[in-house]
């Protein structure tokens, strides 16, 4: 595994997105219904408030990440792997590798409460519930 971190560039929004529709509409649809025209427009503002960092394997693109830096935490707004590099060790080093590269900081997200897939994953990376609502588990995981 040759895991990098690339920054985002404006030729890479299309795979972006195809990614972010496979991995997050049937969770979406399940819980708000899809619209179209919303979640390009929000997928458009994630893109300017967050780091987005395309994740390779050597020249391979895998999937990508989106964070914020916060004073106190790193908060990850949003991962997505590729179906096919998922379950391959790949989630754990990117995490580890994020953690390592801001020591110190502890990580933050939320989590779907209908995507039981990824809350299994992040409970495995040590995460730990902070607060639960209606729609999203917040989680934490400390430095």
């Amino acid at each position: 595994m040759h895991l990098a971190f690339q920054p985002y560039r404006a030729g890479d929004k299309a795979y972006l997105w195809a990614i972010y529709v496979e991995a997050m509409k049937p969770h979406i649809s399940t819980m708000w219904g899809w619209d179209i025209a919303w979640q390009e427009n929000d997928f458009a503002k994630s893109l300017a408030a967050y780091e987005t960092w395309v994740l390779a394997d050597g020249e391979r693109r895998i999937g990508y990440l989106q964070v914020r830096d916060n004073r106190d935490s790193i908060f990850i707004a949003m991962i997505i792997i590729e179906p096919g590099f998922r379950s391959r060790g790949y989630g754990p080093a990117i995490l580890d590798k994020l953690q390592g590269d801001r020591p110190g900081k502890p990580l933050t997200l939320r989590c779907f409460r209908v995507n039981t897939a990824a809350y299994r994953f992040y409970i495995r990376c040590g995460f730990r519930v902070v607060r639960t609502d209606e729609y999203f588990i917040v989680m934490h995981r400390p430095a």
